[in-house]
């Protein structure tokens, strides 16, 4: 049987280290490609970018940033896409506050500060705090962020800035859809999931206990689980 062409979109900050688990146990399934999400300073223009280097057609799946773009290519190109995976993740426009801390944050990593501020103002929240791997995931997601680089997390923080409201797009979403949120997850809780959720036609919500912000490496045999019945339903 031929293998779906698998597009996997990482978050802020991350690269393929993000999705090893799932690259590592759903590749008998599936085709799979991380995407770029470092090099274009808008959603819209991520999403193109990404649309300009995917399959004719494939099953997609992004987690935080990658989320967003991804609902953002459902709004460029709904008829490319066979399956939509969405994990910790959210429709909604930029905040007021958010924009209020996006703006100072560019001009500190553009002025030197980038390590410092991926410790004290990326890192937190991301992790549930009871993990008992806290330790040992910070430090990968520290080793993700300094190898992808403050150039790319600028373009990320602008381009977040322009996210679109994706809730417009959820209603004309017609294929299969995933969506995967850790119980704790206090960066895209699970009510914004349950409220995207009611706005898609054909979707189903698993929520992964004992899991932040970063399900992919918290919980990744649950989400490997998760995404294998996805791809195979």
């Amino acid at each position: 049987m031929a293998k779906t062409p698998l597009l996997l979109l990482p978050g802020t900050l991350c690269n393929e280290q993000l999705w090893a688990h799932q690259i590592d146990h759903l590749s008998d399934l599936a085709e799979i490609t991380v995407g770029d999400v470092t090099t274009q300073p808008t959603i819209k223009g991520m999403a193109r970018h990404m649309l300009e280097q995917a399959p004719d057609r494939f099953a997609l799946a992004g987690l935080s940033l990658g989320g967003i773009v991804a609902i953002e290519i459902m709004r460029q190109a709904p008829e490319r896409v066979l399956k939509l995976a969405l994990l910790d993740t959210t429709a909604q426009p930029p905040r007021a506050e958010q924009m209020d801390i996006w703006g100072p944050l560019i001009k500190r990593v553009s002025c030197g500060e980038f390590s410092t501020v991926v410790r004290e103002k990326f890192l937190p929240n991301l992790l549930y705090e009871a993990h008992p791997l806290i330790e040992t995931l910070s430090s990968n997601i520290i080793d993700m962020a300094e190898k992808v680089g403050k150039e790319a997390y600028i373009n990320q923080l602008k381009a977040v800035m322009t996210k679109p409201n994706g809730f417009d797009v959820l209603p004309n979403i017609r294929c299969q859809t995933l969506l995967i949120v850790g119980r704790e997850d206090r960066l895209c809780p699970v009510d914004i999931h349950m409220e995207m959720k009611e706005k898609i036609s054909y979707a189903n919500l698993v929520e992964i206990e004992q899991c932040g912000h970063m399900s992919t490496l918290e919980q990744p045999e649950a989400v490997s689980a998760a995404m294998r019945n996805w791809l195979i339903s």
